[in-house]
């Protein structure tokens, strides 16, 4: 019997059963899902003294820095700050934007001065007032309300630090990004949308335990913006995970 599919995503799953032609055509397909799994790399990246990466977190590295944008997912408590620290330590980009829940700003911040191997400016805004400063290494840490305008008199305005936000990024990371679910609300469109910060930077790591909380439709957001040829079209994606 045969069966035709233009998914190599679906003919993975049958390839006990297939030949070497088409073992071939899909070993790209499989080599990426491996390493998108993997728990150890000889990848060397920068640390400060007295510091190490343990290996899964060296092989979440080894995998976000060939790639433009990257959702890591590994469970909660596994080290994903250290790991996005790593991927600055090995990038070396100047301007970095850190968005993450209020609660975790302080730790993110402490979490910076510990591993970080080159002197970076970190700033982080007390108040909506406040505007970016200039500098060629600069880190700031930022949490997702204050991506979004303020209501003053009934109306809707956008404070002096959004207004700063608009600038290119080297690097932007968004912790707990499965806070960007709903693609309709401010948030995610701050980030996600047309003119987000995702689009003023030249590199994303999204990072989350809990991608997906209740509902597989709850990814599709994240996952149609990281990579759109394959999740961009919500009705496929409905249709294939949703069922």
């Amino acid at each position: 019997r045969r069966h035709w599919t233009t998914r190599i995503e679906d003919a993975t799953r049958l390839r006990s059963h297939c030949n070497d032609i088409a073992l071939k055509i899909m070993r790209d397909h499989l080599y990426k899902l491996e390493k998108s799994r993997a728990v150890d790399s000889n990848i060397v990246v920068p640390v400060p003294p007295g510091l190490e990466y343990l290996p899964y977190q060296k092989a979440g590295i080894s995998y976000a820095v060939q790639r433009k944008d990257t959702l890591i997912g590994d469970e909660a408590g596994l080290g994903k700050t250290v790991e996005a620290l790593g991927f600055i330590n090995l990038t070396k980009p100047g301007t970095v934007l850190v968005v993450a829940p209020a609660t975790l700003a302080f730790n993110w911040k402490l979490e910076a001065e510990k591993w970080l191997v080159d002197p970076y400016e970190i700033f982080v805004p007390s108040t909506g007032a406040e505007i970016i400063p200039q500098g060629e290494k600069l880190l700031v840490i930022t949490n997702y309300e204050k991506l979004v305008g303020r209501m003053k008199n009934g109306e809707e305005y956008e404070t002096d630090f959004a207004k700063s936000l608009k600038r290119t990024w080297d690097v932007a990371i968004f912790d707990e990004c499965h806070a960007l679910k709903n693609p309709q609300s401010k948030r995610s469109q701050a980030v996600l949308g047309e003119f987000g910060l995702m689009r003023r930077s030249h590199r994303t790591l999204f990072l989350s335990g809990t991608p997906i909380e209740n509902y597989p439709k709850e990814i599709w957001t994240l996952a149609a913006t990281i990579c759109p040829a394959k999740f961009g079209d919500w009705w496929a994606f409905a249709r294939r995970y949703c069922g």
